[in-house]
C-alpha cells in the first residue's frame, strides 16, 4: 500500500484487523468512524508518518497511545510482584 496517505474508516466497519495498514510508512492521516468498534493490535504497525488518529471526531496522538501501552505494562507489573 504505498503512497496511501489519508484513510477514512466509515460505515458499516466494525474491525480494523490485525496488520490491516502493516507498513503504509507514508499514512499520515486516519479518520475512525462511530461504526468501528475494535482496532487490533499492530492495525498500524510500522506507519511511520502516523501521529494521531481521529476517532469519532476525537484526536488521540501516537505519543498518547504509547503513553497508555507503557502504564498498562507497569501496572501487570506491579500486579505480579504482589502475586509473588
Amino acid at each position: 500500500m504505498s503512497g496511501l496517505k489519508r484513510v477514512h474508516i466509515g460505515g458499516g466497519v466494525k474491525t480494523i484487523e490485525y496488520s490491516a495498514f502493516d507498513n503504509c510508512r507514508s499514512l499520515t492521516e486516519v479518520i475512525i468512524g462511530m461504526s468501528t468498534e475494535m482496532i487490533n493490535r499492530n492495525a498500524f504497525h510500522g506507519c511511520e508518518s502516523l501521529r494521531e488518529l481521529d476517532i469519532c471526531g476525537k484526536i488521540i496522538t501516537i505519543e498518547q497511545i504509547k503513553k497508555t501501552k507503557r502504564g498498562e505494562e507497569e501496572e501487570e507489573e506491579e500486579e505480579e510482584e504482589e502475586d509473588v
